[in-house]
């Protein structure tokens, strides 16, 4: 299976079903952390918030990738892999002025990876991949 390169980042689509995947992750506070603002980019994504998420983009990828492009390239992921089932524990790499974060989900028809690179000075996300998992 081939990801779809949209501009400046790696972009499809599903739908998360209105669950309590999400809930408690960050335990109610801020997004004050890139693997905070990464589960809730997945989340969001997944219940229909675009715009919370593209209100976090830096300003290179806010242009790239508005809330409709992004929700119709997260459809297309979801309807590749089917119904989320659940979104895993998010993975955290450095990568000097960026922090890349993949969270692993699982769709009814198999797994997707969200990557999320979000700038260190600013908390913005600079880059967004929706991916399937290594095998």
């Amino acid at each position: 299976m081939k990801p779809i390169f949209l501009s400046l980042a790696v972009v499809a689509a599903m739908a998360l079903p209105a669950t309590q995947v999400f809930a408690g992750s960050c335990g109610g506070g801020g997004i004050d952390t890139p693997d905070i603002l990464a589960s809730h980019v997945v989340y969001d994504m997944g219940v229909g918030d675009f715009n919370f998420v593209e209100s976090n983009f830096d300003t290179n990828l806010s242009a790239a990738l508005p809330p409709a492009v992004l929700a119709n390239a997260w459809q297309s992921y979801d309807q590749q892999l089917g119904a989320v089932r659940s979104q895993g524990e998010p993975i955290v790499e450095s990568q000097g002025a960026l922090t890349v974060v993949q969270v692993s989900v699982q769709f009814a028809n198999g797994k997707g990876l969200v990557r999320v690179a979000v700038n260190n000075a600013d908390m913005t996300i600079d880059a967004l991949s929706f991916l399937p998992a290594a095998s």
